[in-house]
């Protein structure tokens, strides 16, 4: 074989190798894009954004027609589903500087505690004081004598330890009936206002739970809708009305 030949040889072998790796490499790029493309996404208010586009031209499209629900349907669910989640977003909102209020009022019980103790000790002695931390609902914690940390425990020693402060007749500067009593007034509310605030946020979270369901299934619906109606260009359909994105 002539050394023009054997390069010819040579030169069709690399060409279809480099052919070859170049399909491969277009099959697996395009593997790829349809993996990263998703029908819908997962994330609650990317739901809500295809949910809101697809209802828009669900009216655009009077002719689907879906027997279990109706466009006027899903359009409550949707504005529905959208209400559980902002609720829920300003509950959680509302939860943080209550929380740091709460750390606030918490840290000046502590720290004003030790004006307690003292003036225990000034009015019995050093011997005999602690006798008397029960009644102002005072125990030993982790080899300390405090209030309980359990919300609801302490709650409840706060009552007892107002209650004490009268019956002991204190008259420290920080271990007055009033100090304690605004003090134990902010706890309690505090408190409520917690309560409150968790069971709303819980409420709502409860109705997210339910509604993304509902409105995860209409799409569903939807989608299997255009493809039944357009065999040839669901794809182009599905992306007009929010669906096949590789980013949402």
């Amino acid at each position: 074989m002539s050394d023009e030949m054997y390069s010819e040889n040579v030169q069709e072998v690399v060409t279809e190798q480099t052919t070859e790796a170049t399909q491969k490499n277009d099959i697996v790029e395009a593997v790829k894009r349809k993996a990263a493309t998703k029908l819908m996404p997962s994330a609650d208010l990317d739901l809500l954004a295809v949910a809101k586009l697809a209802c828009a031209k669900w009216k655009e499209t009077p002719d689907f027609k879906l027997l279990w629900k109706s466009c006027e349907e899903f359009e409550n669910d949707i504005n529905e589903f959208e209400l559980s989640l902002s609720s829920k977003k300003n509950a959680g909102a509302v939860r943080t500087p209550l929380s740091k209020k709460l750390s606030i009022v918490n840290k000046t019980i502590d720290h004003l505690l030790i004006y307690i103790k003292d003036s225990l000790k000034d009015k019995y002695g050093k011997d005999t004081y602690q006798a008397y931390f029960p009644e102002f609902g005072i125990a030993f914690y982790k080899g300390v004598y405090r209030l309980p940390a359990d919300q609801q425990e302490r709650r409840q020693a706060l009552t007892m330890l107002v209650s004490a402060i009268v019956k002991h007749d204190l008259q420290g500067q920080n271990s007055q009936i009033s100090v304690w009593q605004n003090l134990k007034d902010e706890f309690d509310q505090c408190i409520a206002e917690s309560t409150e605030n968790t069971t709303t946020s819980t409420k709502f979270v409860g109705d997210k739970k339910l509604l993304r369901p509902t409105v995860k299934k209409a799409l569903d619906s939807l989608t299997h809708l255009i493809k039944g109606n357009y065999p040839d260009s669901y794809e182009n359909t599905l992306r007009t009305w929010g669906f096949l994105k590789e980013t949402y």
